[in-house]
């Protein structure tokens, strides 16, 4: 059912799916305890065969995929996404919006960012205190500990949080003002 002649562009696993009917009584058997098996530990693993098959080996395509078929999921694949989204959202303020409204760009911190910026008035309130605070922190941070990058952290690329982490393993030899900013 499944050789290479017939597998086209379907994967095995696929294919294995599709034709489970026409497979032996015992072939079905270990079949079924295999999904069992599987389907514990990855609840959507059969929706991502099904509906994914082409992107599954990619995380943000599939996970892109799995979101444009939100219908089509299985109730188990749907139960599993929502205790992820809840446990994301839960400590990042900003996850659901981006998800609702950037869900192209947040793979791509540089992206998101813009994005995010460009949707302010459509954001949740905690999102956007969220955001104020951070931009409140990084200029705290910047005004209270230019002199300390330039001392210990000066080879460190100037991009996403690389140099908040160097000033922050050098907490004992920063200036007070810049320990405070980072501490706060």
């Amino acid at each position: 059912f499944c050789s290479k002649e017939k597998l086209g562009k379907n994967s095995l696993a696929k294919c294995m799916i599709e034709n489970s009917s026409k497979f032996s009584k015992a072939c079905t058997e270990a079949r079924s305890k295999f999904e069992a098996k599987v389907m514990k530990k990855q609840p959507c693993f059969k929706d991502a065969i099904l509906l994914c098959d082409d992107v599954k080996k990619d995380g943000k395509k599939l996970e892109g995929c799995l979101s444009s078929n939100q219908e089509k999921l299985t109730k188990e694949c749907k139960t599993h996404r929502q205790k992820i989204d809840d446990k994301i959202s839960a400590r990042n303020p900003c996850y659901l919006d981006a998800k609702k409204l950037c869900d192209k760009e947040r793979f791509r911190p540089e992206l998101l960012n813009a994005c995010l910026e460009k949707n302010e008035s459509k954001l949740s309130k905690l999102c956007q205190e969220t955001r104020t605070l951070a931009t409140r922190q990084q200029k705290s941070i910047k005004d209270s500990c230019a002199a300390d990058e330039k001392k210990y952290c000066s080879s460190i690329p100037k991009k996403g949080a690389a140099v908040v982490t160097c000033l922050k393993s050098n907490l004992g030899r920063v200036s007070f003002q810049c320990k405070k900013a980072l501490t706060d």
